[in-house]
């Protein structure tokens, strides 16, 4: 095995699914390189030959999908549908939004479950949330999908989002085709010890991902573990965070998987995804459960009695570390058990022997000599290298990856040497701070805030008191507090990681809770290489909750001495009692960060129904606005549809909240779209001087000043964007759209890419990828890029028919570009809008015909299009830069939206 040609013959034998002795090949290994090939191939090897073990058989349908296209191969096009056998008894479900809705899969925990069609011809999953169903029960269903929506791993379920349509909330996940591991069981037998081991690594690996987001699985059991047909194990049908357990409705064969403390009432957690998990392995080996119960109550009732059957009886042929991993993992003591799921995953890696090459072999002392015991590890000291055989590239790829990962998480977990603002204790800038090498770093402006829920915080409150604490800090100049969704993923590891994952300056940890004597709050407060403070509050029942979080915000800014005259405004509140208008609010929110036209259309329904149940809710005005204003440019709505109801709705949030830096964003956006950049400007610079965290004000700002041609400056404003929501879709979007302006397509192509491989079904991606494979003349890249933008919208789009003009045109069609053409004034000649007439324009420049180019330029103008705001800057638009025809038309433009923007400017002054 010293040779990479023994490691090659490895490979193969593995490909071939021949017997390997692998204690004779690991008696041959000769270098580190190798023992850590030898590691990864014997993991391959044990699951494939588990998965070999476990024959298909016809697949039942069950409440998931197919597997997606992987991470970093997105698909550019959406596949043609299959083929499809329907029923003719079948009777038809008919449509949920975009949604054909084919057959019932049965009732889930909580609400039917049914199978789906998306408009994409892609097969997927919808959980319908049930019709009578409480508010609060609604807002945990929704913020349990949107957590669920950023698990991106293989072994648990993809939830594509959480959408309402008419008066039914779903979540929309990937469709699995298999068969549970109930019915593997039922069908074939029971596990071998080692074939069980195998299947518990591989859930491990899922349910840390789930944990890493701060969710509990809570309803881990065989039925709800999925075989899919290819051999992938699917972890499925998550218990919504924060309902009740009440409100589900648990089938009898989910009842042993529930540990003692849940049964008993208490919320899943980690500790009871554990003992889940343990039951799992000992039903597999098993076929039976240690303890079994007809109801909830039985089964509360047999832990009291302290029930149970030792899986030593059941199977005493098991060997006895295996036993000993299923019985700690479900012990009924929550302290018994094992402290993480990754423990247990270590513990099943043993019992595998997968760890006998990399194990430390103790240091003997010389005779006579104490032995040395070590307090903490000694300093890595530099090996000699081995001899140096030729390793092949390919069979490294697996541990690689593996170090890659590992030395990301180990440099997260690094403490950084970050002062706070010089180890003051105010707020104040004075002088400059060392860096961590030393080095003289300058004092910065600002100081960046993250806040975060602490481990077994009431989840149906903490995340609302979050909401309104990032709100009221972000009115704070001296804070940039960092978006609450992009510290959500790392909750459950450690705080130093999290600060310096998210480079804060500044940790709040929140546990907030309703108790019988009112609201209780416990605010750890985390400086970087600083003390924690902790700051309790609680405030009687009868305190209204926005006094409450009102108080939490001044311990905050007490504890960091913020100047008097830079404290928070507390102006602008979330109705946190109002549950309808917070969950109407939180979906329109989640659908706005979305981009598609579709998403928008159904945020601005949930922020208008938000401003119905709560009439002095400022934000959702604000937001509803920008949703208007945002389907204008998506051509959803004209100019004299979009943009006086934009402005009647900022006019009524401002007429509350004079100083909502949400309505001065959407004001600056308002006179952007009216051509009017010298307002445009002075609203968005005074939204970001009362809130300098603003995502909206920030990127809408850039859009201007992308349009103005300071391309360079409109890229820095989306990149300090970017540094609060690092996770954020649309910043990724804005990012490749600023970098287009910027005619840096090579940029704005890779940043589009990268997007689409974290967020496949971001659809304003494929718009920026046509642009930018058209600009470098990447003709097949730009036609799929451009197909996969007709198919999201359902029709043909007038933005893809202009780009096809053009690339048929350069790539010498001529036919094919006078043909999209034809569809493109057909399109115009059935619904004529200003923006319509822009991609005319666009499509005569792309065939050099500059006069009919022209003329069209003019129509958009007398219609107001929203794409000129951007002509100075469009690359498409650059054979008419010397035409002093088009300068014309440029100083028309300034020109008409003078005479547009008069009275509004005049009344905006009198404000």
């Amino acid at each position: 095995m010293r040779t990479d040609r023994g490691l090659t013959d490895l490979a193969a034998t593995l490909a071939d699914g021949a017997a390997v002795d692998w204690a004779a090949l690991e008696a041959e290994l000769g270098t580190d390189a190798e023992r850590a090939i030898f590691r990864q191939l014997r993991v391959i090897a044990d699951i494939a030959e588990l998965h070999r073990s476990l024959p298909d058989e016809g697949p039942d349908e069950l409440s998931l999908a197919a597997t997606p296209p992987a991470p970093n191969e997105p698909e550019l096009h959406p596949p043609p549908p299959p083929d499809r056998v329907v029923d003719p008894d079948e009777p038809d479900l008919g449509m949920w939004g975009p949604y054909r809705l084919l057959r019932s899969l049965g009732p889930g925990t909580l609400g039917r479950v049914v199978r789906a069609t998306d408009h994409l011809h892609r097969d997927v999953v919808i959980r319908f949330l049930p019709d009578q169903s409480p508010p609060e029960v609604a807002v945990a269903f929704l913020a349990t999908g949107q957590a669920l929506a950023k698990v991106r791993h293989p072994n648990a379920v993809e939830v594509y989002g959480a959408e309402q349509h008419g008066d039914q909330t779903g979540l929309v996940m990937e469709y699995v085709d298999g068969r549970s591991l109930d019915q593997v069981v039922v069908s074939q037998g029971t596990f071998s010890a080692r074939e069980a081991a195998l299947v518990g690594w591989e859930l491990c690996r899922a349910v840390a991902a789930l944990h890493r987001e701060g969710l509990a699985h809570g309803l881990l059991s065989p039925d709800n573990i999925v075989r899919e047909a290819g051999g992938r194990l699917v972890l499925m049908d998550v218990w919504p965070r924060g309902v009740p357990l009440e409100a589900l409705d648990l089938q009898p064969a989910t009842l042993p998987f529930l540990a003692p403390e849940v049964a008993a009432g208490a919320p899943p957690s980690q500790r009871s995804d554990i003992y889940s998990l343990g039951v799992v392995l000992y039903y597999l080996v098993s076929g039976a459960y240690p303890v079994r119960a007809v109801s909830l109550a039985d089964l509360a009732a047999r832990y009291e009695r302290a029930e149970r059957i030792p899986l030593a009886d059941l199977r005493p042929d098991l060997p006895d570390d295996f036993i000993r991993i299923v019985e700690r993992a479900c012990d009924p003591d929550a302290d018994r058990r094992y402290s993480s799921i990754a423990a247990v995953k270590e513990a099943l890696s043993r019992t595998l022997g997968w760890d006998t090459w990399t194990r430390k072999q103790p240091v003997l002392p010389p005779p006579g000599q104490a032995p040395v015991v070590e307090t903490s590890p000694p300093p890595a000291t530099p090996l000699p290298p081995p001899p140096a055989p030729v390793v092949p590239w390919g069979l490294i790829a697996i541990a690689a990856g593996a170090v890659v990962v590992g030395g990301i998480v180990a440099w997260s977990m690094l403490p950084r040497d970050l002062a706070w603002r010089g180890h003051s204790t105010s707020l104040a800038t004075s002088g400059t701070r060392a860096g961590g090498d030393g080095r003289t770093v300058a004092p910065r402006d600002d100081v960046r805030l993250a806040i975060g829920s602490a481990a077994g915080a009431d989840p149906s409150l903490t995340p609302l008191v979050i909401a309104q604490l990032a709100q009221d800090l972000s009115s704070s100049p001296p804070f940039r507090v960092i978006a609450p969704v992009a510290v959500e993923a790392m909750l459950g590891q450690p705080v130093a990681a999290i600060m310096h994952a998210v480079d804060a300056d500044v940790y709040v940890e929140v546990a907030a809770s309703r108790q019988d004597a009112g609201f209780e709050a416990q605010l750890n407060i985390v400086r970087a290489g600083g003390p924690t403070r902790a700051v309790r509050q609680s405030m009687t029942a009868n305190t209204p909750v926005r006094e409450f979080t009102a108080s939490l915000t001044q311990l905050v800014v007490a504890e960091l001495a913020a100047p008097e005259g830079e404290r928070p405004s507390l102006r602008t509140a979330l109705p946190l009692d109002n549950p309808e208008a917070m969950q109407a609010y939180t979906l329109g929110t989640s659908r706005l960060g979305r981009g598609g036209r579709k998403e928008v259309e159904e945020a601005a329904e949930s922020f208008r129904r938000a401003t119905e149940v709560a009439p002095d809710f400022v934000l959702a005005y604000a937001k509803w606005a920008e949703a208007l204003l945002s389907l204008y440019r998506h051509n959803a709505l004209r100019a004299d549809e979009a943009l006086p109801l934009a402005q009647n709705v900022i006019s009524k949030a401002l007429s509350l909240d004079d100083r909502s830096a949400e309505a001065y964003a959407a004001l600056g956006d308002l006179y952007a779209e009216r051509h009017n950049a010298e307002q445009a400007e002075r609203h968005f610079t005074r939204s970001l001087a009362l809130n300098p965290s603003g995502e909206y004000a920030r990127i809408r700002y850039a859009m201007l000043l992308a349009g103005r041609g300071r391309v360079d400056e409109a890229v820095e404003q989306v990149s300090q964007a970017q540094k609060l929501n690092q996770r954020s879709s649309l910043l990724r979007g804005y990012l490749g759209a600023t970098l287009h302006y910027a005619k840096r397509f090579d940029e704005a192509a890779r940043t589009y890419e990268t997007l689409l491989r974290l967020d496949s079904q971001y659809s304003a991606a494929y718009i920026g990828l046509c642009k930018a494979y058209t600009e470098l003349r990447r003709t097949a890249d730009a036609l799929q890029a451009c197909q996969a933008v007709g198919a999201q919208h359902a029709a043909e789009d007038p933005f893809v028919l202009s780009q096809l003009v053009k690339i048929h045109h350069d790539a010498g069609k001529s036919r094919e570009a006078q043909q999209a053409l034809a569809r493109l004034r057909a399109m115009y000649d059935t619904r004529p809008t200003g923006d319509g007439a822009f991609w005319i324009a666009l499509a005569y420049v792309s065939l050099g015909d500059a006069t009919r180019a022209l003329e069209w330029l003019d129509r958009a103008i007398d219609a107001n299009s929203s794409r000129l705001a951007y002509a100075r800057v469009d690359s498409r638009l650059d054979p008419l830069r010397r035409d002093p025809r088009f300068l014309a038309r440029m100083a028309r433009i300034d020109g008409h939206a003078s005479s547009v923007v008069g009275a509004q400017v005049a009344q905006d002054n009198n404000r």
